[in-house]
């Protein structure tokens, strides 16, 4: 799942909802969690199909954020599951047993809403101290588990720090590690969220998101979309490496040799692989 950018919406705002398609995010997030009240979370689970409906039919792939495990997540997943929704991000997981459950929850609102097709995937975000310390079993808790997010402002005010690369890039980096070990999509940023006014601050978030592992981002502002966009594609001078590296393996394997040399430097299995990868997260576009 190589979504770069992931556009947060609040369900409840019908003039946000009807522009998502319009601003570039690879998905987009319906949220039944922090954008909504608590008096008016039942409001926004009877809003949460439609909506999906009608930003899926312009042809963006759309999730919806329940409410951390407790009393309220059977309640939205009874909600959000449906045709039109690919995936679920469950918010504040701090052990594989609260993604199990989630799976099981989804498992029975497919069967009841009649869902065809591929399964609802998950995403576990992790955002405490706990979840970080347990991000591998959380990576592999369930098949549906496609992505692994980090949550930098709920971690950063766990840990009472400010949302820095400074301060997040263990925490961050642990999780990246975790997602590739379970060969997840890893999402997110070593930084703050919030900020939306400052584009060049924030992308300097986004790129130092991407040299720590991550390899896309949920976002609360339209603005944060193209930087986004642009910090975890690769650039055309790294599209242009990888096609060099991938052409010339592929000579030296055809003549019998394991390991060549572009730019002045060898070129063996790893470094291939790498190649492969950077060619692909190109060819991907988001999807």
């Amino acid at each position: 799942m190589t979504y770069r950018s992931m556009l947060f919406v609040p369900v409840l705002e019908e003039r946000f909802v009807a522009k998502a398609h319009t601003r570039g995010a690879d998905a987009v997030i319906l949220d039944l969690e922090d954008s909504i009240a608590p008096n008016a979370k039942a409001r926004a689970r009877e809003a949460v199909r439609g909506a999906a409906a009608e930003i899926a039919a312009k042809g963006v792939p759309t999730f919806v954020r329940v409410n951390h495990p407790g009393p309220l997540t059977d309640e939205d997943v009874a909600a959000a599951v449906g045709p039109h929704v690919t995936g679920l991000m469950v918010p504040k997981v701090e052990s594989a047993d609260q993604v199990r459950a989630v799976a099981r929850a989804v498992e029975a609102a497919e069967r009841s809403s009649g869902r065809s097709g591929p399964p609802t995937v998950l995403v576990p975000v992790v955002e405490t101290p706990a979840g970080v310390l347990h991000a591998e079993a959380i990576a592999r808790a369930d098949g549906r588990v496609a992505a692994l997010a980090f949550g930098s402002e709920d971690f950063a005010a766990a840990m009472e720090v400010q949302p820095t690369p400074e301060t997040l890039a263990v925490p961050a980096q642990l999780v990246t590690m975790a997602a590739a070990a379970a060969g997840l999509a890893p999402l997110g940023l070593a930084g703050s969220i919030a900020e939306f006014r400052d584009v060049e601050a924030f992308a300097a978030v986004a790129r130092h998101a991407r040299s720590v592992g991550f390899l896309g981002s949920p976002c609360i502002h339209p603005a944060q979309v193209p930087v986004l966009n642009a910090a975890f594609a690769p650039s055309p001078a790294e599209v242009d490496w990888a096609r060099r590296v991938v052409a010339t393996y592929d000579a030296a394997l055809a003549e019998g040799r394991g390991a060549a040399s572009v730019d002045g430097r060898m070129i063996d299995v790893p470094v291939y692989e790498r190649a492969k990868r950077v060619l692909a997260r190109a060819g991907a576009g988001g999807q």
